[in-house]
């Protein structure tokens, strides 16, 4: 991935909100129970569009689009800063970026670290409900694909925590401008590979210490839900997954550490995400997805000597798979 020339970061914060204001206005996912996930804000960099802020829905459900946020930047504020940004913005990859550019977590002492240049990201699987099942008594539990940064201690582990301004912005809990701490659960539980369990999360304000290289998907679900599906064979590629792509894929100017030695290797989307107008429907964001001509799938810390078969991953399906045999209500 590109870094973002300083730059033009420095250009974009001259009018972007505060992350304070972000989080006051950010959108509450309609398709999934309430109080479970919030959209993300991005800023749109293309020229015809610059400044234009969006809210991004991270689940997979269609019918959820990214449209304009009602959050805008100033025009004046934009117009000032624009010749400077076209100046920087030709070797940018991205046609947008994270909102809450100010990287920093509520971690004690770890502001620093993301000050410093060892800064990596790392994909999280985020559990989360989608909607109550009253004819069942069940969650109908899902995940989405959470890019998170992480400080790298050479070539022993990282450090990740869990609280940064990504994750204060998308979990409602954890939203200290919007939230309501009497309706929306606190406690978060982390998967253990080596016991095949979720554990508590000690705390979110200490970063979490995974060594590497990494074996697993890290995996993290709201404590109060119940009967994920198959956490061992998400965390260890046992079974695909689906690939990281679109706005998420490119939302951090640093290296990704993607997990080793998996059956099917975690994917990548390399593709650029575009505004659509179409007919009488508000404008949105579409990103190209696997099997589209202006799309790609990189498989990532697959061997040389491994022969690539995104085709066959993208087959494997939730419902085709045997449910019964692999199910740990945990």
């Amino acid at each position: 991935m590109a870094s973002l020339d300083p730059r033009l970061q420095f250009h974009i914060l001259t009018f972007i909100p505060s992350f304070s204001n972000i989080c006051k206005k950010v959108k509450q996912c309609s398709h999934v129970q309430k109080g479970c996930l919030n959209h993300l804000m991005v800023v749109e960099i293309l020229r015809t569009g610059l400044g234009t802020l969006w809210s991004h829905c991270l689940t997979t459900v269609k019918s959820c689009c990214t449209l304009p946020s009602k959050l805008q930047p100033k025009d004046h504020d934009i117009a000032v800063a624009h010749p400077y940004i076209n100046c920087w913005r030709m070797a940018q990859t991205s046609s947008f970026l994270l909102a809450a550019l100010r990287c920093g977590t509520r971690a004690p002492n770890f502001q620093s670290a993301f000050e410093m240049d060892e800064i990596a990201v790392v994909e999280v699987f985020f559990y989360y409900q989608v909607v109550w099942l009253k004819v069942t008594g069940q969650d109908h539990i899902a995940h989405i694909k959470l890019p998170l940064m992480c400080h790298v201690h050479g070539d022993s582990e990282i450090e990740l925590p869990f609280c940064q301004l990504v994750v204060e912005e998308v979990i409602p809990c954890l939203n200290r401008w919007k939230r309501d701490p009497k309706e929306y659960p606190t406690h978060f539980n982390i998967y253990n590979v080596q016991q095949a369990e979720f554990v508590p999360i000690g705390s979110i304000d200490e970063p979490i210490c995974i060594p590497l290289p990494l074996w697993h998907v890290i995996l993290v679900k709201y404590k109060c839900i119940y009967g994920t599906m198959w956490p061992l064979y998400w965390a260890k590629g046992i079974h695909p997954s689906g690939a990281l792509g679109g706005i998420l894929a490119d939302m951090y100017p640093h290296p990704s550490i993607w997990p080793v030695a998996f059956d099917f290797p975690r994917t990548h989307i390399n593709t650029l995400s575009v505004v659509r107008v179409e007919g009488n429907h508000w404008p949105h964001i579409f990103t190209p997805l696997d099997g589209h001509l202006d799309c790609t799938v990189e498989r990532m810390n697959v061997q040389e000597d491994e022969v690539s078969d995104v085709d066959s991953d993208a087959d494997w399906d939730v419902e085709d798979w045997d449910g019964e045999t692999v199910t740990e209500e945990i």
